[in-house]
């Protein structure tokens, strides 16, 4: 994206994403509810610097923005949830590959759109 502060969350989130992916095959159902817990929790605080950061902006399509966020968010709480309740592995790792998939998108394309806002002007 070009800022640091962005750039830092995505990667962060990416990382948890992966970690609880490594997590439904070999690891405990704490350690899964834990990661996963964090996973939603970062991505809250992402979505809300997003939206700090280009609400400085003239950025034209922020309440649209906004709005995909909100689904992204429950499509996460509803992967956790998924997590939390189903003991059905290859299930939750759908769930997960779907949420991975349509950050990934959002990211590339709806992130990508505000891009050009966030650069200062050069001197």
């Amino acid at each position: 994206m070009g800022n640091d502060e962005i750039d830092g969350e995505h990667q962060a989130f990416l990382t948890l994403v992966e970690r609880v992916s490594r997590l439904i095959e070999h690891g405990t159902r704490s350690e899964i509810m834990d990661a996963s817990t964090a996973m939603v929790a970062l991505l809250n605080v992402h979505f809300v610097t997003e939206e700090r950061i280009f609400g400085e902006t003239p950025y034209p399509d922020a309440a649209a923005h906004r709005v995909e966020h909100r689904v992204l968010l429950h499509m996460a709480i509803h992967a956790k949830k998924m997590i939390d309740r189903v003991e059905d592995v290859g299930f939750i790792r759908l769930s997960l590959r779907y949420l991975a998939q349509s950050l990934v998108e959002h990211l590339l394309e709806t992130d990508m759109g505000y891009r050009c806002y966030l650069r200062k002007p050069e001197i």
